[in-house]
């Protein structure tokens, strides 16, 4: 008599290919759909990035644009502070030759409602441009 029990030994040692197959068709699907996900995934990494450099990119030219205005901010403000100083300098000429010619003709009436349209001398305006910038001590 044939070893039975040996027989089966063998038959059980035969492979179940169509196990196989089907594991090996669900791992393929799974991985189909893995790197599906990875390029999903992979397709939201670039536009955020893209994303990110068009955001820093805008934020650099913002800068850049603030920078300019703070410059030209700058500039205004020394232009005014410029014009301060001129008009407080006219202030003290004017009340200067206000006085000057209240001592020469104390019963003189002056009108300072009358506006002409005079155009100060050049010797006026190169008292003020001196005065503007000549360095002064600063009162504390």
């Amino acid at each position: 008599m044939p070893d039975t029990q040996g027989s089966i030994r063998e038959i059980t040692k035969v492979p179940d290919f169509e196990a196989w197959r089907l594991r090996i068709d669900s791992l393929e699907k799974e991985k189909q759909h893995l790197l599906n996900e990875n390029k999903r995934i992979q397709d939201q990494i670039n536009d955020q990035a893209n994303r990110i450099a068009k955001s820093e990119s805008r934020l650099l030219a913002e800068e850049t644009r603030q920078k300019m205005d703070d410059a030209h901010h700058r500039e205004l403000e020394k232009n005014i502070d410029n014009l301060n100083k001129r008009c407080q300098r006219a202030e003290k000429i004017a009340a200067h030759m206000e006085q000057q010619i209240k001592e020469a003709k104390p019963n003189l009436k002056i009108d300072y409602q009358m506006l002409g349209e005079c155009e100060p001398s050049t010797q006026l305006l190169a008292a003020l441009l001196t005065w503007d910038s000549t360095p002064r001590a600063v009162k504390s």
